[in-house]
């Protein structure tokens, strides 16, 4: 063999060498079979090479050199069946390779035939490029294949080919010379380049293969999860959609069967304070009590229908342009009495361009909104304190304030006030009780009339001072006309 031959073939080995101990170190990190079975592949590649570096001439080590490709075959094969979903397994034909070894070492040594090296090596080859044919030709006729799968594909069915002209190159006459070039040389040399070469795409292309194939099982095991999770969260959303309407058939049912004891209520409470002058002061106690408790009774009824059609939206508004001084007079008005009971000055501000309008439900509006803010402000303030009630426009917007110096709320509780499923109660300074409702209830009817609110307090642990208290913004679009 000639030097520059032996040179080469130690400077492929020195490669393969450094590509089997990269996968064995990917296989130790990653603990995936694919990287096992190419860093075989590039081990045994190694030993061929490296035999037919050391050994020179037809002998049975160059058979038993060559035979070692069989077994980087066959792994090689594996890893693109375990990649394309092949139903190939190339497993069991590793128990062959002796018998293999074997019959082409017999016709070596006992056939002593013409070209009996070339029918030892034609043996080998042949059972080196049957697994890469296999699994070759499964791939690229398969349509769905990814493009990585089928190039690796190409190159081993190339490699099946290439060791197919090896023993053909070995029977051409070592003297032989074509155009003043000895072709037995020129063949081999091609043979070992071309097999460089195409080791050297193999070394690109294997990796990417598994990598994809990685990524494609990690992504398969997401979307599995994540159908898992949505199949899981349908069935949560679906039980508990049938809770909530459960739930909003019970306040319908609880609203309506309350309802109608209370109209009962209302019509004897009426009878006996006809007889007012003739009542007892125990009597008329015990009746001024169960009055306040009606009373109680048919303000929680009313927030909590009110509540509920909001967060229905089983209402429909009835928007129309209006002057809001106007309305915001009357509400004022009417609470008046309620704030001069505790002492409390109601005034109202106005710093506002008179010709503006805003489109609300004047209903709506004056009761559920305007009036549980004003509701709100007289319970938690303190006797002889105001409460001011302020009209403004900025930009094009409409701003309604509601400013009291009562205690004020905490901070850790402002998060929470507009939530009906939270409970934030309290009593008020004259310890009024109250349902925890009016405060979702003007934020949801609010946000149905098209407008926003805003609040803003300060807190002083409990105390009432000349800085504590709470303000309500309400904010609107407007209308000029």
């Amino acid at each position: 063999m000639p030097v520059w031959l032996s040179v080469l073939i130690f400077i492929f080995a020195g490669l393969l060498i450094v590509n089997a101990t990269a996968y064995f170190v990917l296989w130790k990190m990653l603990r995936n079979d694919l990287f096992k079975w190419s860093a075989i592949a590039w081990t045994f590649n190694f030993l061929n090479f490296l035999v037919h570096g050391l050994v020179d001439g037809k002998s049975v080590f160059t058979l038993v050199g060559h035979s070692m490709f069989f077994i980087t075959s066959l792994c090689l094969s594996q890893v693109l069946a375990v990649v394309s979903g092949s139903p190939y397994s190339f497993k069991r034909y590793f128990k062959i390779y002796p018998l293999i070894l074997f019959i082409s070492v017999m016709i070596f040594y006992i056939f002593k035939i013409k070209y009996h090296y070339f029918w030892a090596a034609l043996i080998l080859d042949i059972s080196i490029a049957f697994p890469l044919f296999k699994i070759s030709f499964f791939v690229l006729k398969d349509v769905h294949q990814e493009k990585t799968a089928k190039i690796f594909a190409l190159l081993l069915f190339v490699n099946g080919l290439h060791f197919l002209d090896y023993p053909f190159i070995d029977i051409i006459p070592r003297e032989l010379t074509v155009f003043n070039v000895n072709l037995f040389n020129f063949l081999t040399l091609f043979g070992f380049s071309f097999a460089f070469f195409l080791s050297i795409l193999i070394a690109i292309v294997l990796p990417l293969l598994i990598f994809e194939m990685k990524a494609k099982t990690y992504q398969r095991e997401l979307e599995n999860a994540v159908n898992l999770k949505t199949a899981e969260l349908e069935k949560y959303n679906e039980k508990l959609e049938e809770s909530n309407l459960d739930n909003q058939a019970l306040v319908a049912l609880v609203c309506h069967d309350i309802a109608t004891p209370l109209m009962v209520m209302q019509n004897h409470l009426k009878k006996i304070y006809k007889f007012e002058d003739s009542l007892s002061k125990e009597v008329k106690l015990s009746v001024d009590k169960i009055n306040t408790t009606f009373l109680s009774l048919s303000d929680l009824l009313k927030r909590v229908r009110e509540m509920h059609a909001g967060k229905l939206g089983k209402f429909n508004p009835q928007f129309e342009s209006v002057n809001p001084e106007i309305i915001i007079n009357e509400v004022v008005d009417s609470f008046q009495p309620k704030a001069q009971e505790k002492s409390i000055q109601l005034t109202v501000k106005k710093t506002y361009d008179k010709s503006i309008k805003i489109k609300i439900d004047q209903m709506v509006f004056k009761n559920q909104i305007l009036g549980n803010l004003l509701s709100n402000a007289i319970k938690f303030s303190n006797p002889k304190t105001e409460i001011a009630v302020i009209l403004e426009t900025h930009l094009n917007k409409f701003e309604l304030k509601v400013i009291d110096h009562g205690v004020g709320i905490q901070n850790k509780n402002l998060s929470d006030l507009f939530k009906y499923n939270q409970s934030t109660t309290t009593e008020g300074t004259f310890h009024e009780k109250g349902t925890g409702l009016g405060l979702p209830t003007v934020k949801t009817m609010t946000e149905r009339l098209g407008g926003q609110i805003f609040i803003n307090s300060f807190y002083d642990n409990g105390q009432i001072t000349e800085h504590t208290g709470t303000t309500f913004n309400l904010v609107f679009d407007v209308i000029y006309e």
